[in-house]
């Protein structure tokens, strides 16, 4: 935002956000070694993960996308990538799988077509 108040500059909010999401670091404990609050460290955690998902590409203009490069077919895949979490995260719970996670989508166009939407999602 460039706020000459924010307790972290962007490279250190993004090094929270994944220590939070990757390694399932208390966010209390996180905060501590990061010299902020906990309430601090999860509005910054919650502003990242939001700036994500709003820039991420959707599977409609996907779609579009490889309609407009005259792919033939195209090929919808996902997994569900382990993050460490507490059981208190529900939405990043997967019931499915029993056990913590973000769905990581891939979109591939027809033969040889290169990839082109990528979406990460809770």
């Amino acid at each position: 935002m460039g706020s000459r108040w924010r307790a972290l500059d962007p490279g250190t909010q993004a090094l929270l956000t994944l220590a939070h999401l990757r390694k399932g670091e208390a966010l209390r404990d996180l905060a501590t070694g990061f010299g902020i609050s906990a309430a601090t460290a999860w509005r910054r955690t919650r502003e990242t993960i939001a700036l994500l998902a709003a820039h991420a590409p959707s599977i409609r203009d996907a779609l579009r996308h490889t309609k407009r490069t005259g792919a033939a077919f195209v090929i919808l895949d996902g997994t569900l990538v382990r993050i460490n979490r507490n059981q208190i995260d529900r939405p990043f719970s997967s019931g499915k799988h029993q056990r913590h996670g973000m769905n990581l989508r891939k979109l591939v166009g027809g033969p040889g077509g290169p990839g082109v939407a990528d979406e990460s999602l809770p």
